[in-house]
């Protein structure tokens, strides 16, 4: 702690005082001086202006006690507390409330994000991540305890979904379309004062308007001045016991990165359902729901098809593009998928297996022949349906190889080289060699914020290189001259070699590598000048 004193003469007793309670020790000490008026018409810094200053050895000491010194945990002090800190009188620890721990959403670290379990420089906000999430369920009410700004950044990246959605022409998320949401507009005087009685302002008159389940989110601000998020939802549920407030203590990105937001708010989510629910027989959860992918609904529209061809339901896409209903409900399936291997998928397994005991399939719901017979041939044999799954698949298989020969005619030896950022690439090289094509090389670039990080059991070759190797990638490919280079991001040989992306976010089911394919041919068959240049003005 540093103390920066306006002269008060009772100040240093009430620091003191606030340094005991809390336990961290007062480190360095500036009185006013005209020295700091001086430095700043001169442009400078007080260590610049007058290096031999008192004031001067004080910065000086205390940078040494930065890099060298010890660092000292906080104790909580309740607003109470700390009145009774500021004003001289004696600590009374009853007045200390504790969350129950069903409301308490900051889980143990190993529910984290791969960017925050790596401790890497982080990739958005958490705050953004949670809100990602929580817009996507129907019957829940947002309140997004934040400046306009946040709320308005946070709004925009739900709303370029829908917009890509619609341009191309996929199935759209019905609760982004309008989401339910409520900005506690955060302004100037809040920073100062704290924003607690504008919340529960808010709050009150969001369930006065008939709201029944609400997701609170919290932002950078709220976390900085210590709003008493937990305290104001417990006094209002006191007030109105059939509403269900969620608190999602996000801070901004204190907790951390976008992805660390997303699996908080599905954990805080699903930790509402309960745990003694009865079981819905031949009902299935689909676990790791990516809300902001175009594909979204359409991922989980397929798996819903196949399901429902085999007699069985879905019981609640985890976490999102459903009901706060059926979430409600997440601990009553009988049977659990995968919708991809990454490591967001994986923590919300471990939290339904360790919380709920629910039982999960080894198969995952991945693009792809193989994967996908993988998955049905499994949900068959667990729900005795084998006679539905094998006819399935035979039809699934038929229909690969009649549209595998077919394009085939056209990609039959063509040289190929691959890049990708995600070890999940399988069903691309299944595809490719189907068609006949040359692979002459397949690399994955392990990027920082490339999630797909699970090892997977696959047929092909794959070498896993740094980011710091991909000139040499580069170079490679220059010296290959592949006739189609297939990368997650432009690589930009500069050497006119015919380019084509690789989803992050691939379709699922059996024939997303062939129609990737159909697009291949299409930039093979192209004139290589676009017809415009050829225009006479």
């Amino acid at each position: 702690m540093i103390f920066n004193s306006r002269g008060d003469d009772e100040e240093r007793d009430r620091i003191k005082r606030f340094s005991d309670a809390v336990g961290i020790p007062v480190v360095a000490e500036f009185a006013r001086s005209k020295e700091f008026l001086e430095a700043e018409r001169l442009g400078k810094t007080v260590v610049e202006a007058f290096p031999d200053s008192e004031i001067t050895k004080v910065f000086r000491k205390l940078a040494d006690t930065v890099i060298k010194g010890k660092k000292h945990p906080a104790k909580f002090l309740s607003e109470t507390e700390l009145e009774d800190v500021v004003l001289g009188r004696s600590i009374n620890r009853k007045t200390v409330w504790h969350a129950p721990e069903n409301v308490i959403v900051r889980e143990k670290k190993r529910y984290s994000s791969r960017n925050v379990h790596r401790k890497e420089v982080l990739h958005g906000c958490s705050f953004s991540g949670a809100a990602s999430v929580t817009f996507s369920i129907d019957g829940l009410y947002t309140m997004l305890h934040s400046p306009r700004s946040c709320a308005q950044y946070t709004f925009q990246l739900i709303s370029n979904s829908v917009r890509r959605s619609y341009s191309r022409n996929v199935v759209q998320m019905p609760s982004f379309i309008d989401p339910l949401i409520k900005c506690t507009d955060m302004n100037e005087s809040m920073m100062i004062f704290g924003g607690s009685d504008k919340l529960e302002k808010d709050l009150r008159n969001v369930i006065q308007e008939g709201q029944k389940n609400i997701a609170l989110i919290t932002s950078c601000p709220s976390g900085i001045i210590g709003d008493d998020v937990l305290n104001i939802i417990e006094r209002v549920t006191k007030d109105h016991t059939d509403v269900s407030v969620i608190p999602i203590i996000e801070d901004g990105n204190i907790r951390g990165d976008f992805m660390q937001g997303v699996i908080d708010a599905s954990l805080a989510l699903m930790r509402s359902a309960s745990k003694k629910g009865l079981k819905k027989t031949q009902t299935v959860n689909l676990v790791g729901i990516k809300t902001l992918a175009t594909n979204c609904t359409t991922n989980s529209l397929f798996v819903k098809d196949v399901l429902e061809a085999m007699g069985l339901e879905v019981n609640c896409n985890c976490v999102g593009n459903t009901s706060i209903e059926s979430i409600k409900n997440v601990s009553a399936a009988e049977l659990s998928i995968l919708l991809t291997p990454d490591r967001f998928a994986m923590m919300l397994r471990d939290f339904l297996v360790d919380e709920f005991d629910l039982k999960f399939t080894k198969a995952v719901v991945r693009p792809g022949l193989r994967e996908t017979v993988a998955w049905i041939k499994e949900i068959g044999e667990r729900f005795n349906r084998t006679e539905r799954s094998d006819a399935m698949i035979r039809s699934i298989e038929e229909e690969y190889e009649r549209r595998a020969s077919v394009l085939k005619k056209d990609l039959d030896g063509i040289s190929s080289y691959v890049v990708g950022t995600q070890k999940d690439i399988g069903w691309i090289l299944e595809a490719m060699k189907r068609c006949g094509m040359n692979i002459q090389r397949a690399v994955i670039t392990d990027l920082s914020d490339h999630s797909k990080d699970i090892d997977l059991d696959v047929d092909y070759d794959l070498e896993v290189l740094g980011a710091k190797d991909i000139e040499d990638v580069r170079k490679d490919i220059m010296d290959k001259r592949p006739r189609l280079l297939l990368s997650t991001y432009p690589l930009d040989t500069g050497a006119g070699i015919e380019e084509a992306y690789i989803p992050i976010a691939p379709d699922v089911g059996p024939y997303s590598g062939l129609e990737l394919a159909e697009m291949w041919v299409k930039k093979l068959k192209a004139p290589k000048e676009e017809g415009w240049k050829k225009d006479v003005i």
